[in-house]
């Protein structure tokens, strides 16, 4: 569910179909959009298709969760900024 809120949030992208190759599971970005859903961090509706000829399940993030979505984001580089800088002081050593 992190993994695709961050992935609305980066990318911009509403149709579940493309957010499922973002993050590497199709099944799994529709199972999260749900559970989100329920929590109220996104809303679900139908959107067209990139080509136009068909409605294909889409999620937008609601205001809540556009600050998880910010917040995670801001974790995650953190968490990165301090691992990368833990491995420059091991190879210090």
């Amino acid at each position: 569910m992190l993994k695709l809120l961050v992935a609305m949030y980066e990318t911009g992208k509403k149709r579940l179909s493309e957010l499922g190759k973002e993050i590497d599971s199709m099944s799994g970005a529709y199972r999260a959009a749900s559970r989100l859903a329920i929590l109220g961090l996104v809303r679900l509706y139908h959107c067209e298709s990139r080509d136009g000829e068909r409605l294909v399940k889409c999620a937008e993030l609601t205001p809540a969760g556009e600050k998880v979505a910010k917040k995670i984001k801001e974790v995650l580089e953190t968490l990165e900024e301090t691992l990368v800088e833990r491995g420059q002081d091991n190879h210090k050593h």
